[in-house]
């Protein structure tokens, strides 16, 4: 039987959350009537691993959730993968797949939460304890699943009861009311109920709960000082009480710190035992893929597990990466790839012309096939060393070769770029393996101190703000060069913690979101090169996506379209 979609939920719990992975793809498959098998413990404890395994699959990067959170920003914009070119250009239209799939991936997640909240508080073989802790971590998910929906696409249909049947009539219910009545009660009950240390590494916890309730209050149009100081009051909580450390931007994403030595992680999707146990979940992360330029189209290289599976659908903007100042931020040296060594096992002659004369030089494995680096080299620099292709940022002017038939002088482009390696998986067995084992953060601490500072300064406390903000930019400061990275309360304001917020959290899944929620979107997304270069002029219709015009042709009630599409 066809996984069908009505207007706006899923009909049916399928059976992939009880026996196989379920990658939210539409295919056929057997299905299950949940009535009798989630009125016990073992079905109770099938569905909430099954929620886990969707909601990981809603937030992995190869969900279209990642790029319309990311692309059309001042930070990142599409790669060369020409993926997502319509949310980079705000182009996007009512049959866009991207918007589609993210509306009916959040609405299947969310009527699974709503399966869950029905048969929990029935179900058999349940401690008190047992029921609170999964009804908390059903109620988080569905949380944020309407937090993206209403961000993204304003009011839309709310429904905390499982939909069973072919219930074609949806409306649109205001964004504040869905807040009021659905996001923040979940929320509550999550971070009152959740254990502050879960039975395992993967699994949602107290500190978890806060840190999304924080994250609403600070993105709640109708913010009031009340708001921010219970956000500070949280982030304080889990940066004073939750038992977390900052880790050195070197070792924060480093592949062996995964798991539960990371001190940083207030939650992640894991491969939680049960899961692998019962076939409901595998190692699925490709993020290591999507921020990786196509070095291997360069000569002297070839695709391997080192370099990755560069699939070029992200970059991190050059705007970012020239905010990172280098000379006392290791940041950049952290977690971008400038060069890029020869992997060829017999080597490549390589050949280029300088001064009009032709040369030929052996380039052997391990020798520097190219580079892209930070600040641009000169032309004499770059004729210095002609063994090396030199690709110079694209924001500066094209060196014109000479007319005595100098060397070829590059120019980083959409393909070839810094490449950010927070999320590279040198573990997967080769070098086209596109699946991964790498955990895929969504909460850590640097995060939170950087929501604190946030959230004090809204609420007029600068001293608390700053100390917050230094002590991030401490953290990523070279050895000896603290001071200099740190600044004064008269500097701190939203423009300076946004940007900030770029440097440390590049390639997290945040920056459309963080500029809608602090009224920064119109001016930062007109500072990205792909739009300037488009021609594109703001257009408020912009803040929303259109709703999928799927659902609007199924529903049989009205259910109108967001202005402008």
């Amino acid at each position: 039987m066809k996984r069908i979609f009505n207007r706006f939920l899923i009909l049916t719990i399928p059976l992939c959350f009880i026996f196989s992975s379920c990658d939210l793809e539409e295919h056929p498959m057997s299905v299950l009537s949940p009535a009798g098998y989630y009125q016990t413990r073992k079905g109770i404890e099938s569905l909430i691993n099954g929620i886990y395994n969707s909601s990981r699959g809603f937030e992995n990067p190869i969900n279209p959730l990642h790029k319309i959170n990311v692309f059309g920003t001042d930070t990142e914009q599409a790669g060369g993968g020409f993926d997502g070119l319509a949310m980079n250009w705000y182009s996007a239209t009512p049959t866009d797949a991207d918007v589609r799939n993210v509306w009916n991936t959040a609405y299947s997640l969310i009527n699974y939460c709503n399966y869950a909240t029905k048969y929990i508080p029935i179900a058999e073989g349940l401690s008190d304890e047992e029921r609170k802790v999964r009804e908390a971590e059903a109620r988080f998910f569905r949380a944020n699943a309407y937090f993206h929906l209403t961000m993204n696409f304003g009011d839309v249909h709310f429904s905390l009861e499982a939909s069973e049947g072919a219930d074609t009539e949806a409306s649109r219910t205001p964004v504040n009311t869905i807040w009021d009545e659905g996001i923040y009660p979940d929320l509550r009950f999550a971070a009152e109920n959740l254990p502050a240390n879960p039975e395992q590494f993967g699994r949602l916890s107290a500190w978890a709960g806060k840190f999304m309730l924080g994250y609403v209050l600070l993105s709640d149009s109708r913010g009031t000082a009340t708001h921010w100081n219970e956000a500070a009051g949280l982030y304080r909580d889990i940066i004073d009480n939750g038992g977390f450390a900052l880790m050195s931007p070197f070792e924060v994403y480093k592949e062996s710190n995964d798991g539960p030595g990371n001190t940083e992680v207030i939650f992640c999707y894991h491969d939680l035992p049960q899961n692998l146990t019962a076939g409901l979940g595998g190692t699925q992360n490709q993020a290591h893929m999507f921020y990786l330029g196509s070095y291997h189209t360069v000569a002297g290289l070839e695709r391997s597990v080192e370099y990755g599976k560069a699939w070029e659908r992200f970059r991190i903007s050059t705007r970012l990466i020239n905010m990172i100042d280098e000379t006392k931020d290791c940041r950049f040296e952290a977690w971008f790839r400038d060069a890029w060594r020869c992997n060829l096992a017999g080597g490549i002659d390589y050949t280029y012309r300088l001064n009009g004369e032709e040369h030929t030089v052996r380039r052997e494995l391990g020798d520097t096939i190219f580079i892209t680096p930070k600040r641009a080299w000169t032309k004499e620099q770059i004729d210095a060393r002609p063994e090396i292709k030199v690709y110079n940022p694209d924001d500066v002017p094209v060196i014109t070769p000479s007319t005595e038939g100098d060397n070829i002088y590059f120019q980083s482009y959409r393909s070839i770029y810094p490449s950010l390696i927070k999320y590279e998986d040198t573990k997967r067995p080769g070098a086209n393996d596109s699946f991964g084992g790498r955990d895929h953060v969504l909460f850590r601490l640097a995060n939170a101190y950087l929501l604190a500072s946030e959230a004090y300064l809204r609420a007029g406390n600068r001293s608390e703000a700053l100390r917050y903000f230094n002590a991030i930019r401490r953290n990523a400061a070279w050895p000896g060069k603290e001071s200099e990275m740190e600044i004064t309360e008269a500097e701190l304001d939203i423009d300076m913690i946004l940007d900030e917020r770029g440097r440390e959290l590049c390639g997290e899944f945040y920056r459309w979101t963080d500029l809608k929620r602090l009224g920064k979107l119109p001016e930062r997304a007109m500072l990205n090169a792909l739009v300037i270069s488009n021609g594109t002029q703001w257009n408020d219709k912009s803040l929303l996506r259109p709703i999928p015009q799927e659902h609007i042709d199924r529903c049989t009630s009205d259910y109108p379209q967001n202005p402008g599409y």
